[in-house]
């Protein structure tokens, strides 16, 4: 096989080292009301010691708290919400970007995670595919928005965003 194909193939499944090193970069903080939306098995708890730190899920597992994004009505309650490799699950994207934009207090962030170049998984709930210019639009109230791309510009293997309330 080419050795440029295995290159790629390699950097492409390695999304999660990617993200890990995105979250790791945020987790320098304490006191806060963090909370994390798809935990599963892999949570990023252990980067945020010294903060209240809530696991949630959609299917209730494993003790978390269960949470449909798109319903879930907590008001002005976190400073960080952690929403990674989850958006592309959830049909009703806008309804849940409002939903966490309501949920965070002012100037509190959301870390995103979403594949862009990457398998259909999770089926037959995995929907988007959302390019940067889409998740802009997407988080167009929040006051700032900043948007990473893991991989090649034309054909990213997906993107980690920061948006501030």
């Amino acid at each position: 096989m080419n050795l440029l194909i295995q290159v790629y193939r390699k950097l492409r499944y390695n999304n999660r080292n990617y993200l890990i090193s995105c979250v790791k970069r945020y987790s320098h903080v304490s006191g806060k009301q963090i909370l994390e939306i798809g935990s599963g098995e892999c949570t990023f708890e252990s980067f945020f010691l010294g903060n209240t730190f809530v696991k949630s899920e959609f299917q209730p597992q494993n003790g978390f708290r269960q949470i449909d994004v798109t319903s879930f009505d907590d008001i002005d309650t976190w400073d960080i919400i952690i929403f990674a490799n989850v958006l592309e699950h959830v049909f009703e994207i806008q309804k849940s970007i409002n939903n966490i934009y309501c949920a965070l207090r002012k100037g509190g962030m959301v870390l995103i995670h979403v594949p862009f170049d990457y398998p259909i998984h999770m089926e037959p709930h995995d929907y988007w595919r959302i390019t940067e210019f889409g998740l802009r639009k997407l988080l167009v109230q929040f006051s700032s928005v900043i948007v990473h791309s893991h991989g090649p510009k034309r054909k990213p293997f997906s993107y980690f965003v920061v948006a501030v309330k």
